[in-house]
């Protein structure tokens, strides 16, 4: 598993310890981002096996380094960047990805064109008041994204705290 923007990585090490049959390989677009995730890893020996050292990918850059994998994830990432970063996402991840890989994208969307609860309303005001580019994205526009660059559209799964994971599969 791929992750990118893996910010600290505190996330990858949560997965890992929680899903020992999965390989997770964190990401992040600064030096300081690597060296943070890199403190994480040495505060969690029993992982380093499952928890490779961080690669420097920046998500709006594709194509990014290295290997195929089975699975690309990002937490967090497409309502707190520019719409690219979305873009380079799915077509980074399109060209990562094995035969039947999957692409999973976690956090607040909103779909239909409104808002999944008043949290989100409040959160996508105060992220475009911090920068006019970020923001709620409308999760049928990611899916429109995801399908145009050759992916199959999986029926998106409800989160806690008005939160999607939007799945996407290399066919």
């Amino acid at each position: 598993m791929l992750e990118i923007a893996s910010g600290s990585g505190e996330h990858a090490l949560w997965m890992a310890r929680s899903l020992p049959q999965v390989t997770w390989m964190p990401s992040e677009a600064t030096t300081d981002g690597l060296a943070a995730i890199e403190a994480w890893r040495a505060l969690c020996p029993d992982l380093v096996d499952r928890v490779a050292p961080p690669v420097h990918i920046d998500a709006a850059r594709p194509p990014w380094p290295g290997a195929h994998m089975d699975a690309v994830f990002v937490a967090n990432l497409t309502h707190i960047a520019p719409w690219s970063a979305t873009i380079g996402l799915v077509e980074g991840a399109a060209a990562r990805l094995v035969s039947g890989g999957f692409l999973l994208i976690y956090g607040p969307f909103n779909e239909g064109g409104g808002f999944m609860g008043p949290g989100n309303v409040a959160f996508d005001a105060d992220l475009r008041k911090r920068n006019p580019d970020w923001g709620l994205r409308n999760r049928e526009a990611v899916d429109e994204t995801a399908s145009a660059r050759g992916f199959v559209v999986e029926p998106v799964r409800d989160m806690p705290a008005d939160n999607r994971l939007l799945v996407y599969r290399q066919p």
